[in-house]
């Protein structure tokens, strides 16, 4: 039996998707040095997290998590380990499920944690890019209580911030647990330190030797958008409504990543407004005393997840992207989408909103959107 079992648990927006694309290209290295990320496959632990989090009271149906954590029993090595951020989703009840196949096991979990002034912008491209409709200066008040509208605490942007980002509620339900040995948390690095550096907090977090992950620069960033792009992918949701998530995922992900992700650093990203600012302050106190109240071991820093005595002169509302920008990036999409359907450049609209009524014909129509409803609907 594996010596210990980690559980790298997420949270959302904290660089995860780069640390499992470490432990996936480089698991035969690690696995001979004592290591096992577990299936060596990064969805069939998410297809496990998944059926945990959605059906926690029946065990029976758990049958993909328990072959996870057998895998573990049955390895003769230092630890084995699952990545997978939806387990940072989970209530106590969910925890318990989770655990219960774990009994007389040594197990850590381990929880990335991200300064809220830069998770929060990233929060709400994450929301954009599952259907998400509200434009930034409504999830910002619709995501802070003390500015909350009636039923804004029940909408899809509040419930969805509250999960992801509630560190406080994730080190509370996990590492107080009975069955947690150890909770280490990560901060993850700013975006000037070098890209290897959440790979070696990390590594250094589970005991690793962090030079046997070999070309750490080239290994997958999940990368967002700029903000003109985050607003096109919003006004063209309503258009793309009603299909499966993966579907919306997979069909345009080969647009997106090449006509809107190169634009990133010309847009650049939305900025919070005053009190926006002040909410991002306010929950990185609130993450610190619970790091701090748990006695949990920092592999980085606190001064990670800032807590200023002063904040800087903000706007009242945060303003919206430029106009121009969003129409080039529209735009861009519109070529890139006609391309792929051999439609005349000379057809795309003028105007903006004809545009994204455009986009939102066409990107159905392309082969990886229909190629991806094909495998999601079952056939007659």
């Amino acid at each position: 039996m594996a010596d210990r079992i980690v559980l790298h648990v997420g949270g959302m927006k904290t660089g995860t998707s780069f640390v499992q694309s470490v432990l996936y290209w480089t698991a035969d290295i690690h696995e001979r040095a004592g290591l096992l990320f577990l299936a060596k496959s990064y969805p069939a632990q998410v297809s496990a997290v998944k059926r945990v989090l959605a059906t926690p009271k029946r065990p029976e149906r758990h049958d993909e998590w328990r072959a996870l954590v057998q895998e573990a029993r049955d390895f003769d090595g230092e630890a084995a380990i699952v990545s997978m951020e939806f387990m940072s989703f989970a209530k106590r009840h969910q925890v318990d499920a989770f655990m219960a196949p774990l009994e007389g096991m040594d197990v850590q979990v381990v929880l990335t944690v991200r300064d809220q002034f830069a998770a929060i912008p990233a929060q709400w491209q994450s929301y954009v890019r599952r259907f998400g409709v509200d434009p930034w200066s409504t999830y910002l008040q619709r995501i802070d209580p003390s500015r909350q509208k009636r039923d804004d605490a029940n909408t899809h942007a509040a419930k969805g911030y509250t999960r992801a980002q509630r560190v406080d509620l994730m080190l509370e339900r996990w590492g107080t647990h009975p069955g947690v040995g150890k909770l280490d948390v990560i901060t993850t690095p700013d975006r000037t330190a070098p890209k290897e550096e959440l790979w070696n907090r990390f590594a250094g977090a589970i005991g690793v030797d962090p030079s046997l992950a070999v070309d750490v620069q080239h290994r997958f960033d999940n990368s967002s958008l700029g903000y003109a792009s985050a607003e096109v992918m919003r006004r063209l949701n309503p258009y793309l409504m009603g299909v499966p998530a993966p579907v919306y995922r997979i069909g345009l992900r080969p647009l997106v990543w090449d006509a809107l992700t190169p634009r990133r650093q010309a847009e650049g990203k939305p900025a919070l407004d005053r009190r926006a600012a002040e909410f991002a302050r306010a929950s990185n106190q609130r993450i610190r005393d619970a790091i701090t109240a748990g006695g949990y071991e920092v592999h980085g820093s606190l001064d990670a997840l800032p807590v200023p005595a002063s904040l800087p002169r903000l706007a009242r509302k945060a303003a919206d992207p430029d106009k121009h920008a969003v129409k080039d990036a529209a735009d861009a999409l519109w070529d890139r989408t006609a391309r792929e359907l051999d439609v005349d450049a000379s057809a795309r609209p003028k105007k903006i909103d004809a545009v994204i009524a455009d986009l939102g014909r066409m990107i159905p129509l392309t082969p990886r959107w229909r190629e991806a409803l094909a495998e999601r609907t079952p056939p007659e």
